[in-house]
């Protein structure tokens, strides 16, 4: 018997997922125009607005509870990240010329930082887990889980890659091959 898969998409998780990508790269290219180089602390406040409600909407959507404030937190230091990442020049500077944003804007992202660097050496003393998951664990804590996830997937290909060339397969227990020379019509 054939096992389809379920091709039922959830449109909401989806939309979550992927809006926030589209309304930052959008809310990107309005503070690249003249009429936001023309007022740039109100174009710098709105897309400081702009990234950070589009990404606190984003993990509401998707979190099936009440979110943590620790996550609320690390979701606004991300926001914060992103717009010092995502500023033109112009904006950079009026950035430095509002000292009372730009002391919230840090403080916002030392407090996750320092935050999660007290969870993240909990998490590392841990006892009763591998090494390998105690630190993927103490990393998500400052990171996101899923680069955290996607990062220990690429370094374990790279290992495998650099170190074990030509050694012996690394397969699951009791798992088989598949030999095509055996498939015959």
């Amino acid at each position: 018997m054939t096992h389809q898969a379920d091709k039922r998409v959830d449109h909401r998780r989806l939309a979550a997922n992927i809006a926030p990508f589209i309304v930052i790269a959008l809310a990107g290219m309005a503070v690249r125009t003249p009429l936001a180089a023309a007022y740039p602390l109100a174009s710098l406040l709105l897309f400081l607005w702009i990234v950070a409600d589009t990404l606190m909407l984003s993990m509401i959507a998707r979190t099936p509870h009440r979110p943590k404030w620790s996550a609320v937190l690390g979701v606004l230091a991300g926001s914060t990240v992103t717009v010092w990442l995502g500023l033109p020049l112009l904006m950079r500077d009026v950035l430095m010329e509002t000292p009372i944003l730009a002391v919230t804007m840090a403080s916002v992202v030392l407090a996750h930082l320092s935050r999660a660097t007290v969870r993240a050496g909990k998490m590392v003393n841990r006892q009763g887990i591998g090494r390998k998951e105690r630190w993927v664990s103490a990393a998500s804590e400052i990171l996101p889980p899923p680069l955290v996830r996607l990062a220990v997937v690429e370094i374990t290909v790279i290992h495998m890659a650099i170190f074990r060339w030509g050694g012996p397969p690394d397969l699951v227990e009791n798992a088989r091959p598949l030999h095509l020379g055996r498939c015959r019509r």
